[in-house]
């Protein structure tokens, strides 16, 4: 039949599968973070300096007494500060948070495949994305979180598209730190999106 669609529903064979899959995600984040666990190139230790000297009690500085903000990613510095508190190797943490983050963004291009029918597309672009050389250049910087933060962001549009308006403006406002009190219509939006560039 041309131009019918396998419908895939929680069977007992999507659910081994899923189950599989999640073995496969587990052992993906463990030979990433194997292979590229020490990797970094020079970006990220910025942030992770920003990240040490919170923990030491000097505040979010990069040198002590100087108070510049010169890292990129400041939320990210203060994820790994607070998750430093556990795991105080801010270098290995970075790209273990690299490895699972990069992962569980192939998760969510399987998941948003799933939700259209388009399983095969879904795998192959789960499994691409868990390997891309590019995406392991960047461990250790907050890139690949950034990329899962995006698919599930757009996951949560999927399967509520109501939402979207909300989130953008949430994203927005973090983006200029401020907020618009005359944001009380979609005709606002075009105003809001061209202030941005």
């Amino acid at each position: 039949m041309i131009g019918k669609r396998r419908s895939w529903s929680l069977t007992s064979s999507v659910l081994v599968s899923e189950r599989v899959a999640l073995v496969l995600g587990i052992v993906t984040v463990g030979v990433l973070v194997a292979l590229f666990g020490r990797y970094g190139y020079d970006d990220p230790y910025i942030t992770f300096r920003y990240a040490r000297n919170l923990l030491e009690g000097n505040g979010f500085v990069y040198n002590v007494g100087q108070r510049t903000l010169s890292t990129t990613a400041p939320l990210y510095g203060l994820l790994l500060a607070v998750m430093g508190l556990a795991w105080p190797d801010l270098p290995s943490l970075a790209s273990s948070l690299s490895a699972l983050a990069l992962v569980l963004a192939a998760a969510l291009l399987v998941l948003q495949a799933r939700a259209h029918n388009e399983m095969p597309v879904g795998l192959a672009g789960g499994l691409f994305l868990s390997i891309a050389p590019l995406a392991v250049t960047t461990f250790g910087s907050e890139s690949c979180l950034y990329v899962a933060s995006v698919l599930a962001l757009s996951l949560i549009h999927i399967s509520e598209p109501t939402r979207l308006l909300s989130i953008s403006y949430a994203v927005f406002c973090l983006k200029k730190k401020t907020t618009y009190t005359y944001f009380n219509s979609p005709d606002t939006v075009p105003d809001i999106l061209f202030s941005t560039l």
